[in-house]
This record gives structure tokens, C-alpha cells and sequence, in this order.
């Protein structure tokens, strides 16, 4: 009998007959995560051989062969605990730069609070203690892509105080939950002695710190939280003189804790934040555009992608009043062209298109040409020739606007504005309700685990949203009933569907 508890481990089952060893009688492999496995596996003469990879609290495994044993049977029994060991965050610095990978189910906090442990007494218990004008930057990556960007910045003149977060309303810490994928976070510090150059504007090559230091101090002992230590990055801004202290500048924490129940078993760093939980917003602009140049994926990679709202930063991070959500999507006809589109995509209206699916909609309209024309729609609508569309919030619309204006600078010769919606909140007294005057949630679906946690509160955010599996509105997951047939590139993301229907508020109110 075997029993395993762990998650994404693989295990390799393999009986011998006696005594030649030739090929196992017996091969099994078996993939668990998260479950107990019991597999009863033989019983009789031969050698048992048991290969785990994987992460693992531990294995308990008990066989035994025969109770009176031959010269070609041997007696085996295994009825111990092997702890495997569990892959730790790593710290690689470099100049004034320090990365760490991150596994999965670590828990990361980046503050300007030192702990007080024993280890850290001697140390100051601020971040920064230089009066000038010094940033930290962190950076998170999946694969290369920054997913979520803090900077932690002091004010001038004002040593020996904590550093705020000036991109997430001031917060004095970044919080990274555990994830199922390894990230990487990369770290590094700037300062300038200019009071006019202060913040985000620090963010230059030329204004980098001098070099880092990485200090581990293991943090006292939490039965609650057995795998967890802290690390501190000391700072120096400048190449010290002799009589001058080095890596004095400012110090930042990084607090580990392995939590494998706490591991979200979504990719939230792969999910667009509009998806699922939604982007938050005052304003919210469509802008549907054509590509008609061939820098298109480039320009994409490098402006666009570092900017797009993942739900990882939407559920890791307080939004700013300057933020801006950004999301996209493509039509089936440009998406065509940069993958094979499979019909195991699982979607007929999403490849024959809205236009000629709008009959089953109730839209007016007549059949032309073989096919279904509305006759209803707004003209800018009634051609196919959308490629794509830019989701943009904010909290302010001059935001959204400087925004918009950078986007299309950066993006000139490759596409072409076909349509851009702009869409506000109801003002005054109703800017909290929807466009009928009410309150609610039942066009916010809520995921457990995601948009409320279960052991911090039992009801969704909004009163009456229907709680739903992920796979309802995430392709992959369990409630998505062509997961097993999707395409690799198509998880983690989703159809999306825009309208633009007429709303009859004073008739509707009228009617009640």
C-alpha cells in the first residue's frame, strides 16, 4: 500500500521477479496533486522499487512480500517517512539588481518593515535612511512578460522613514499570493540627490544604485507556517569612502512562506483582469481597430503586453487613482492569422462571426448572399473588417484619454482606429448603480477563491451574484465542458461578446 499527499508529484511503480531482475512484471505510473493515492500494487515474490519526483510532505509506503520467505524472495518492508526537500525562492543579485524565482505555493512579501527577530536587532528598523529622493522598483514576470510592476518611493529631506508603494495608493507593501506557476521578481534600487527628479521618474539606467547585498535571516520559528524565512537586500547608492559605512542606503524585506493550501489553482498572471474579477473603473473606453502593418506583433510585445491587467495584480494589488486597466481581444479572422484555428475550439458563433449569428439573437436583418445581413445595427458595425478591440478603464477620463493618445502614437503605422466608445458612470447620486438606478451583483459572477475568500468572508462581494465554477468563464477549468479538447495556447482565456443595445430607462421605469 502506497500513500502519497503532495501536489504535482509523479511516481514510478516497478516489480522485479526474482532472481534475475529482468523486465518488472509490474510498471505503473501514476500523477497526483493535491490527493491521496492508495494503490495496492502486488503481493508475492519479487523486489519492489518505488521512484517519486515531485514535491512532496512526505511518502509512507508499507508492502510485504510473503510470510515465509525463499532464497528467491526477499523480505521488504518500507513503513517510513522520507520528507522531500521543497524547492525555496532564490536570490541572484547583480549590481543593483536582484532577481528571484519564485516556485510555486510561495507566498512573497515585499515591505519596508524589518522584522524583529534576534538576527535583526542590530539592523535599523527602516527602509531608507538617506534624506535624497531613492526608488525601489519590482518587477514580476511570467515568461518574460511583467505582469505587475511596484515602486516604492521616499519623500525629500525625510530619512529614516518607510518607503510607500506610489503606484498602488501608497501601500507599504507588495503581496505576491501563491501561485501554481513559478514567477520571477526582479528587484533593484535607484536615487538621485536632484529634488526635481523624484518617484517614477527615478526609473532610469543612469540614476541606478551602485549594488546590492542579499542577507538571509531566518525568521523565528511558526508552527502555523513551518517553511519560511526572510531575506534582506542592503543598498548601496553610492561607492562608499573609507570612513563612510557600505550598504547603508536603505534595506528592503522580502518575508517567504510556503502555503500549499493557500496556492490558487488558477493561472491568474494568464488571465486578463476584465475576465475575471473585472477592472475596476469610472470610465471605460472600446476602442476597435483594423492592422494593417507589419510591426503589429513588435510593437504589441514591447508596448502593449508589460501594460495589459492580469487578475494576479487586480486580487494582489489597491488600485491607484491614476491606474489604468488595459485589456484585448482578437476577432476569429485576425486571430486566424497568427494560429491554426482548430474546430476544437468548441465555439460556432465565434467563427462564423456576430453579424451572421445576430439572426438567433432576435436582430432585424434579412438573408443575402447565403448568409444573414442585420439590417438594425449601427453602419460602423455592419462590416467584419474588426481585427481586434483595446479595453481601457480608469478612474479618470483625462487618464483614459492621455492614454488612448499614447497608445495610437505608439501604435501608427500598424493600425487603424475603426471605432472608439466611451462609456461613464450615471452621475451624482447614481454613479454607484447601474444604468436603471439599482444595485447588485447579478451580472457579476463571482468565483470562489478569486473575487472573495472564503475564509475572510462566506457571502460574494455584491448581494445576489451567482457563484460560478471558473471554467463558466475561463477555457481550461472545471465548469468548461470542452476542456479536454481545447487547444494549449486557448487556457486561461475566453469569448468575449460586445453589444450595443438600446436602453430604455424612463419606459422601463414607466412600466413599473
Amino acid at each position: 500500500l502506497v500513500r502519497l499527499r503532495g501536489s504535482n508529484v509523479g511516481l514510478t511503480f516497478n516489480v522485479y521477479p526474482q532472481p534475475d531482475r529482468a523486465d518488472p512484471v509490474i510498471s505503473t505510473n501514476s500523477k497526483v496533486g493535491g490527493v491521496s493515492l492508495n494503490q495496492s500494487i502486488y503481493s508475492g515474490n519479487a523486489i519492489f522499487e518505488c521512484h517519486a519526483t515531485g514535491v512532496l510532505n512526505g511518502i509512507a509506503a508499507s508492502l510485504k512480500y510473503d510470510e515465509t520467505p525463499s532464497e528467491n524472495t526477499e523480505l521488504l518492508r518500507i513503513a517510513h517517512q522520507y520528507p522531500m526537500a521543497i524547492p525555496k525562492p532564490t536570490f541572484t543579485s547583480t549590481g543593483p539588481t536582484v532577481s528571484i524565482d519564485v516556485p510555486p505555493s510561495w507566498n512573497v512579501v515585499i515591505s519596508a518593515f524589518v522584522p524583529k527577530t534576534p538576527l535583526l536587532n542590530i539592523l535599523p528598523s527602516k527602509l531608507t535612511h538617506k534624506p535624497y529622493n531613492q526608488l525601489v522598483a519590482c518587477d514580476w514576470d511570467d515568461h518574460d512578460h511583467t505582469i505587475m510592476t511596484s515602486l516604492f518611493a521616499n519623500k525629500w529631506l525625510t530619512p529614516d522613514v518607510l518607503m510607500h508603494d506610489i503606484t498602488n495608493n501608497n501601500a507599504p507593501e507588495l503581496v505576491l499570493l501563491p501561485q501554481i506557476v513559478p514567477l520571477q521578481l526582479k528587484v533593484q534600487s535607484y536615487f538621485s540627490k536632484s529634488q526635481s527628479t523624484s518617484g517614477k521618474f527615478l526609473r532610469e539606467e543612469k540614476y541606478s544604485s551602485n549594488q546590492v547585498r542579499v542577507v538571509t535571516a531566518e525568521g523565528a520559528h511558526d508552527e502555523n507556517v513551518p517553511e519560511h524565512f526572510t531575506v534582506l537586500i542592503t543598498v548601496q547608492d553610492e561607492v562608499p569612502h573609507d570612513w563612510q559605512p557600505a550598504y547603508d542606503s536603505s534595506i528592503i524585506t522580502v518575508r517567504c512562506s510556503y502555503d500549499q493550501k493557500a496556492t490558487s489553482q488558477y493561472n491568474l498572471g494568464n488571465i486578463q483582469g476584465d475576465i475575471i474579477p473585472g477592472l475596476p473603473k469610472t470610465v471605460e473606453y472600446f476602442y476597435y481597430f483594423a492592422v494593417y502593418g507589419n510591426d503589429f506583433g513588435k510593437i504589441f510585445k514591447q508596448f502593449l503586453l508589460p501594460k495589459i491587467t492580469s487578475a494576479l495584480k487586480l486580487v494582489s494589488q489597491p488600485t491607484a487613482y491614476d491606474f489604468v486597466g488595459v485589456n484585448v481581444g482578437f476577432s476569429r479572422w485576425f486571430l486566424g492569422d497568427l494560429v491554426e484555428l482548430p474546430e476544437v475550439l468548441q465555439d460556432e458563433a465565434f467563427y462564423t462571426g456576430q453579424s451572421a449569428d445576430s439572426q438567433f439573437l432576435g436582430d432585424a436583418g434579412a438573408i443575402k448572399y447565403n448568409r444573414w445581413w442585420p439590417s438594425s445595427w449601427d453602419d460602423e458595425f455592419k462590416s467584419d473588417e474588426f481585427d481586434g478591440i483595446f479595453i481601457i478603464t480608469a478612474y479618470d477620463g483625462a487618464i483614459a484619454d492621455i492614454f488612448v493618445y499614447e497608445l495610437e502614437r505608439a501604435f501608427s503605422t500598424t493600425i487603424f482606429r475603426k471605432l472608439l466608445l466611451k462609456g461613464r458612470r450615471r452621475p451624482g447620486e447614481e454613479e454607484q448603480n447601474d444604468h436603471f438606478g439599482y444595485r447588485g451583483g447579478i451580472s457579476n459572477p463571482e468565483v470562489r477563491g478569486v473575487t472573495f475568500d472564503t475564509q475572510m468572508q462566506s457571502d460574494p462581494r455584491y448581494p445576489g451574484s451567482p457563484i460560478i465554477p471558473m471554467g463558466a468563464v475561463i477555457m481550461g477549468y472545471d465548469g468548461d465542458g470542452d476542456k479536454d479538447t481545447r487547444p494549449e495556447w486557448a487556457k486561461d482565456g475566453t469569448f468575449m461578446v460586445t453589444r450595443k443595445l438600446d436602453v430604455f430607462v424612463p419606459e422601463f421605469e414607466a412600466f413599473l
